[in-house]
């Protein structure tokens, strides 16, 4: 990848959990959608949209696809800015966001 630019997805680290969960919480409030009609719409259990929220967990594309739909947003949205979110939070660490090491 030496003149390709690294996708932020590349490595799936604690940051881009974070930031993904971010933009589905946004989200979600900015909607005034609760947890419970959130999770019925997209099929998932209340637990679980909570830790991704956290960022603990890491969902599938066909979850992030699920959401997506349950949040009426494309799925390319939701990723986009999770990356914007992402590269803000690394830009605050070390100030490389396309560092080689893979390191975060």
């Amino acid at each position: 990848m030496d003149k390709m630019k690294k996708c932020f997805l590349y490595e799936f680290s604690d940051e881009i959990r974070i930031s993904l969960g971010k933009v589905i919480r946004r989200h979600r409030l900015l909607q005034d959608i609760k947890i419970k009609e959130l999770t019925e719409k997209a099929e998932i259990s209340e637990t679980y949209l909570t830790e991704v929220e956290r960022g603990a967990y890491n969902p599938s594309l066909k979850t992030m696809a699920r959401l997506a739909v349950a949040l009426n947003k494309p799925l390319w949205e939701l990723l986009k800015e999770a990356e914007e979110e992402y590269l803000a939070l690394k830009k605050a660490g070390d100030g490389d966001p396309d560092n080689e090491t893979g390191n975060i």
